[in-house]
């Protein structure tokens, strides 16, 4: 399966074999203001911000995998899924670096998990990019732990403003009926997803 690198801004946070502890595991979790930033002060601004980093970003990329049937399937093959907000992006060549901050870890092995900041970085077309301002963006990974060099899987990047507007999965669209789309591709529903899928499950139907 195909996945996009993730590098830890600090390098005492690529020691991520040591175990942390995570914030709001299981089904008690949820999308805090902290990790998110809550709504942004202005959503419409933010929503314009938002819509220029995917037309900026999103490139249409053929990967060879297998698709997971919903959040909690990915959940289960990951690590951690991880809240934060967007902070700084940039790029070098064929790969976009982000920023997330205030990084809160809501599912995943509980043995397992970083705090702090970490830069993720993902393919794209090499040719430049003006990517604009992040504020009021928010982040939800899936992220696995290969050594020390963690990565998100391709269906678990997805931005947004806040946690209750639609978000937009920044590498690949799940293509899977278990996976909330349209409006109802919320952080918040998302988060919800991984932590109880059945009340995620009844909430969609």
């Amino acid at each position: 399966m195909n996945r996009i690198a993730i590098h830890s801004l600090l390098s005492t946070v690529v020691a991520v074999a040591a175990a942390v502890a995570l914030i709001g595991c299981g089904s008690e979790a949820t999308v805090t203001e902290a990790a998110t930033g809550g709504e942004p002060a202005d959503p419409a601004a933010c929503e314009d911000r938002l819509a220029d980093l995917v037309d900026q970003l999103k490139v249409d990329v053929a990967y060879d995998y297998e698709p997971s049937s919903s959040p909690a399937d990915l959940a289960a093959i990951v690590d951690a899924v991880v809240i934060a907000t967007l902070g700084d992006l940039s790029q070098e060549g064929e790969n976009v670096t982000a920023v997330l901050e205030n990084l809160e870890v809501i599912g995943g092995d509980t043995s397992r998990g970083s705090d702090g900041d970490l830069a993720v970085s993902w393919y794209v077309s090499p040719e430049p990019r003006g990517l604009g301002q992040t504020d009021g963006i928010s982040v939800l990974a899936f992220l696995s732990f290969e050594g020390n060099l963690p990565t998100p899987e391709i269906e678990g990047l997805w931005f947004a403003c806040g946690p209750d507007t639609p978000a937009r999965s920044m590498i690949v669209e799940p293509v899977e009926a278990g996976w909330p789309a349209g409006p109802d591709a919320t952080l918040a529903n998302l988060a919800l997803a991984v932590t109880d899928p059945d009340t995620a499950a009844a909430i969609s139907g």
